[in-house]
């Protein structure tokens, strides 16, 4: 489904859909070829629906672990 994701990528960056009308996204996505279910899923949105359809994963978690730093930074004196 790597035009649904180049369609929602777009849609992100032009600030006309911004205030796009359910009416008007449907009619765009009509244009570009999706099907029904795709643009209930878009025009919803229904983001349950959109990653079951375009296999995304719906947790992800991302954690940084910095090492512990047992010598303390010197301390800088204004001069």
């Amino acid at each position: 489904m790597s035009n649904m994701i180049d369609f929602i990528e777009q849609w992100g960056q032009q600030a006309r859909w911004r205030a796009a009308t359910g009416e008007v996204m449907e009619a765009a996505l009509l244009e570009a070829g999706f099907g029904a279910d795709e643009r209930a899923a878009i025009v919803a949105p229904r983001t349950e629906l959109l990653e079951l359809m375009i296999g995304a994963r719906p947790n992800v978690c991302c954690v940084v672990f910095a090492p512990e730093d047992d010598e303390q930074a010197p301390e800088h004196k204004p001069a």
